[in-house]
């Protein structure tokens, strides 16, 4: 476990804020690099700048020694323009990297995490998916991360100690409810507490992998430690659910029969963009090979998201 050190966050949202809480924990300082999204957290040890700050400044000030790069907009629905997904996931990533290259700060950072994406594999395949799988963007999120993976080739080759993971789908509490766990789970819990039996869904046939956000913390930790300069990480479960499944997963720790509630299919909630990426699951071999191996079901997912969600104003 990391003890001890500074970690510099670019970027903030749900993994920055369960990043920075599971770091804390172990006496590290923490140095947040926000947008618009600011963490509310009130740590002694944790400092924010803007990323209108002089990265340079930054840098040289704080004297990082892990950084973590998760700038960017992961709902993939909102990815529907080319070139302001590549703004948003790849242009800032790629202007912070270029300060820790060109102010040489690289030579004392041990590691740096970049973090991208099981999109980036695209389509449908009925194995489990390893690092050496092709490319196979279906989504403009996809595409962006994988023009973000050859910047980082680009960096390695000149000598950043980069990492590069791809992300399978991370939940958990606190994730917004725009993602598909939460949103269910939002919904039902309307439901309990006296609203409309109505729950509105997407395609429930799609098939992904879906990790913990605490074993995803996890993970990082073993990647800032242990993992390879210059390698790819598949970050998942190394299995997968249909929506199906997980939304009956929820009635079954819900409050509800799934009987009493009326599910309807609602067009708005399709994405064309996953009509061939049916089924998205991660070989994590690698990983395990480090020392990973998720601790948290599924099912202790779900309850944990239920109630937290049941003590929110839903």
């Amino acid at each position: 476990m990391i003890k001890k050190s500074k970690i510099l966050i670019f970027g903030t949202g749900f993994i920055a804020e369960n990043l920075t809480s599971f770091f804390l924990k172990n006496d590290n300082e923490i140095i947040i690099i926000y947008n618009n999204h600011f963490l509310e957290n009130n740590a002694l040890n944790v400092k924010y700048y803007s990323m209108k700050e002089d990265f340079d400044k930054v840098l040289l000030d704080e004297k990082p020694d892990y950084i973590i790069c998760l700038s960017g907009n992961s709902y993939v629905p909102d990815n529907k323009n080319v070139a302001k997904s590549i703004e948003t996931n790849v242009l800032k990533i790629l202007s912070f990297i270029e300060h820790i290259y060109t102010s040489n700060y690289y030579t004392f950072v041990k590691k740096i995490l970049v973090v991208g994406s099981a999109s980036e594999y695209g389509k449908l395949y009925n194995s489990p998916i390893d690092e050496k799988t092709p490319f196979h963007p279906t989504s403009t999120y996809g595409l962006t991360k994988i023009i973000l993976q050859q910047i980082c080739q680009y960096f390695i080759e000149r000598g950043l100690p980069i990492v590069y993971i791809r992300q399978f789908n991370t939940t958990g509490v606190g994730q917004r409810e725009s993602f598909v766990i939460p949103a269910f789970i939002n919904q039902i819990v309307a439901i309990e507490k006296g609203a409309k039996p109505l729950i509105n869904v997407g395609d429930l046939s799609q098939e992904r992998d879906f990790l913990d956000i605490r074993d995803t913390c996890f993970a990082f930790n073993i990647l800032l430690l242990k993992g390879s300069i210059g390698q790819v990480y598949n970050v998942g479960s190394g299995r997968f659910y249909t929506i199906s499944n997980i939304l009956d997963l929820i009635f079954k720790h819900s409050y509800l029969s799934k009987e009493s509630v009326i599910v309807k299919k609602n067009k708005n909630l399709f994405s064309t963009e996953n009509s061939l990426s049916k089924r998205l699951y991660a070989d994590i071999t690698k990983l395990r090979l480090l020392g990973f191996e998720p601790k948290i079901n599924i099912e202790q997912t779900i309850q944990d998201i239920l109630e937290y969600w049941r003590n929110q104003d839903v």
